[in-house]
């Protein structure tokens, strides 16, 4: 399905691929990185850097913050 072709009530285009209605959905918004400053700090789920937990890392290039906070056991 093409998400131009189904719209919103207000006309703005559907996202096929949403599990929540756009006036329902948390905002986003990337938060200052503590090592370079700039708003490209993305939080994520998952294994990267070892065992299952939530992680941060910069998304600016050359900066290399990351930071995790791995999952009890």
């Amino acid at each position: 399905m093409d998400p131009v072709d189904v719209t919103e009530p207000d006309g703005a285009p559907i996202d096929a691929f949403a599990s929540v209605p756009t006036g329902e959905r948390f905002t986003y918004e990337k938060v200052p990185c503590p090592k370079c400053g700039k708003h490209t700090v993305i939080m994520s789920y998952g294994l990267a850097g070892g065992g299952m937990g939530t992680y941060w890392f910069c998304d600016s290039d050359p900066c290399d913050y990351f930071e995790k906070q791995q999952d009890k056991e």
